[in-house]
């Protein structure tokens, strides 16, 4: 098997933000510090402060991790 580390694509980072946005919302519910109706769209409002240019915010690089077998 090989890892390697490939430039993330527009296409993976819109996956990669929804995937993300989902999951941190989900964390935040289940831990009681957001409702549910809040929670989407807060986690949503974290990323786009967390990277503000999205893929191409500066000092930031983001990377597909890709596994071979």
């Amino acid at each position: 098997m090989s890892v390697s580390f490939s430039p993330m694509t527009s296409e993976d980072f819109s996956v990669f933000i929804e995937h993300s946005s989902q999951a941190f919302a989900r964390e935040k519910i289940n831990s009681g510090i957001w409702s549910e109706e809040e929670a989407l769209g807060k986690a949503k409002g974290t990323f786009d402060t967390l990277l503000p240019e999205g893929l191409n915010t500066q000092e930031h690089q983001l990377f597909s991790i890709l596994y071979r077998s």
